[in-house]
């Protein structure tokens, strides 16, 4: 007698469609983060029901990775990496080549470095592309980039070549892993006390006579001292003036400007973070169907309504 083997249940991608949605206050929206804040506009105060679910979904859309049409359009991930420490845990779906053995340790590198550091690291979800990208900055490849509004991270194959990155000889890999890693510290929605102070401490400043940098992207921000800077990448931006410092800190201190250095570690506790010792952390890798997509089980929202601004009439 032959025992029935059971179907194996291969994972889905969930619907936008089919997300439970409830509707709360705005008092209550305030209370929680995770409550999704839709502004509609309307001159007599009412919405369409209908444009409000439309707006939502679309929202939804832009916040989870897994409801994108450009990931789910690749099909399911080739594999699926969980790396926790205690104060940590990041999700990493790869839809490129498999991950080598360095590849999962610079993975437990990154989660050893932000768990040391101060505060909390926001981007916990990691996708990793089987598709290049033009960075807007230099024109050339692109190593990664963060998408905000989903607080999670895009790797690109490009920074998958074993080759050193543009701060130090750490691999091209971890340092785009922390590069990454970094720009919520410096993001509008997450600190902006940070970067203002950056701004002002070493030297950035508006200009009203934008220049196109080699990828054709407007720059409109420049720094008194660019010497100071770690890389000429550090030069486009506060932001990725800041990130790039990050990755120096770190690996090359002795490389980093005094004035950055001294911030970074007032601010994150550089000084504190120790290289070398990734045993505290866990890894759990999957494949096929074991793959766990992420889901969500209900979405809170409330609507806030607001009148269209009119141009006066000459």
């Amino acid at each position: 007698m032959t025992k029935e083997r059971k179907p194996v249940a291969i994972p889905v991608y969930q619907r936008v469609e089919d997300i439970p949605v409830r509707e709360v206050t705005v008092a209550e929206g305030n209370l929680d983060k995770t409550v999704v804040p839709l502004y509609l506009f309307s001159d007599t105060g009412v919405v369409d029901p209908v444009a409000v679910i439309d707006k939502l979904r679309a929202e939804l859309s832009n916040r989870c990775w897994w409801l994108m049409p450009e990931w789910r359009d690749k099909g399911l991930p080739k594999e699926q990496l969980s790396v926790s420490s205690d104060r940590l845990k990041i999700e990493v779906f790869n839809f490129g080549t498999r991950l080598d053995d360095q590849e999962v340790e610079d993975f437990k590198a990154m989660a050893s470095i932000y768990s040391q550091l101060r505060g909390e690291m926001e981007y916990t979800t990691i996708l990793i592309s089987d598709a290049r990208s033009k960075n807007d900055y230099t024109g050339e490849a692109l190593n990664g980039q963060g998408y905000p509004d989903a607080r999670m991270i895009k790797i690109d194959p490009h920074a998958r070549e074993k080759k050193p990155h543009r701060v130090y000889e750490v691999s091209n890999f971890l340092g785009t892993l922390i590069h990454e890693g970094a720009h919520p510290y410096v993001s509008g929605e997450h600190d902006v006390r940070i970067l203002n102070s950056w701004t002002d401490e070493f030297g950035w400043h508006m200009s009203s006579n934008a220049l196109l940098t080699p990828g054709g992207f407007p720059q409109s921000q420049f720094v008194d001292e660019p010497d100071r800077t770690i890389s000429d990448y550090a030069k486009f931006n506060p932001g990725e003036d800041f990130c790039e410092s990050v990755v120096a800190a770190i690996f090359a201190p002795e490389r980093l400007d005094l004035g950055r250095f001294n911030f970074l570690d007032r601010e994150l506790g550089v000084t504190g973070v120790q290289m070398g010792n990734n045993d505290g952390i866990g890894v759990v890798r999957r494949s096929g169907n074991k793959i766990i997509l992420p889901r969500l089980s209900e979405v809170a929202y409330y609507v806030k309504i607001m009148k269209p601004i009119r141009m006066a009439q000459p």
